[in-house]
């Protein structure tokens, strides 16, 4: 090995384990974090509310639950809408639900270039969607809510009624991780997201394991908090409390 070829590797090695010490660590896992429609768009002018569970994104995260992040610039856009059935399928379980043009196509962009392109190599950009919708589909979140008789409407429920619906369901069958909810000016808060974990290779889910605060907004399991699962129905508007 030339000398000018081992302070190329030398550098490299210190690049890479400066990257992992800002980044605590190489990532262990993906959340699949998934977006109840009707709470995102409450208040918000979306292009359309689809009735089902929407992909906001595959996010990697540390042994430490904090979340790892690429700086990637690589997305290949036409190598994406050259493959026409993931198109269709990324426009229906992955939009952006703006009402502006093209958002699909930012958010997708956005998706790979911070939480993609260094978790899986630009050769395998199509992978990473393809995977993650995979993993959506495999999921069927409303499908194991309304097993449970959890709803869309103008009820809420126990946000121990969300993670007991997921826990036990032959579909997903482990611990949830955080939560997201949000206030609206009077009612109960709203279901806005759900994460799943994955493993590495993204192809089966396991137990979530970061503590309950690392998301505060619908708050711990034992406080009985009211979470409301709304519908598109505007009249749901007005929820009502357990």
């Amino acid at each position: 090995m030339t000398t000018g070829l081992l302070a190329s590797c030398l550098v490299s090695a210190i690049g890479v384990y400066f990257y992992y010490l800002l980044q605590d660590g190489p990532f262990e896992y993906f959340y699949l974090t998934l977006r109840w429609p009707a709470s995102v768009c409450s208040g918000v002018n979306c292009s359309e509310v689809p009735g089902n569970f929407t992909i906001h994104g595959l996010w990697a995260q540390t042994k430490n639950h904090k979340q790892y992040d690429c700086s990637g610039k690589d997305f290949d856009y036409e190598k994406l809408a050259n493959d026409t059935a993931l198109m269709a399928e990324m426009n229906k379980i992955w939009p952006s639900l703006s009402e502006v043009p093209d958002q699909n196509r930012d958010l997708w962009k956005h998706e790979w270039n911070k939480h993609g392109s260094c978790t899986f190599e630009s050769q395998r950009q199509n992978e990473y969607f393809y995977k993650t919708c995979g993993m959506c589909n495999q999921a069927r979140l409303l499908k194991i809510f309304e097993a449970k008789d959890i709803t869309p409407g103008n009820k809420s429920y126990f946000l121990r009624d969300y993670i007991d619906a997921i826990q036990t369901s032959s579909e997903i069958g482990k611990k949830p991780g955080p939560f997201t909810c949000k206030w609206k000016k009077s009612g109960p808060k709203r279901l806005v997201e759900v994460k799943l974990c994955t493993d590495k290779e993204v192809t089966k889910f396991m137990d979530c394991t970061a503590p309950e605060e690392e998301a505060p907004t619908c708050g711990k399991v034992e406080e009985s908090i009211p979470i409301a699962f709304p519908s598109n129905n505007k009249d749901d508007d007005e929820v009502a409390v357990l």
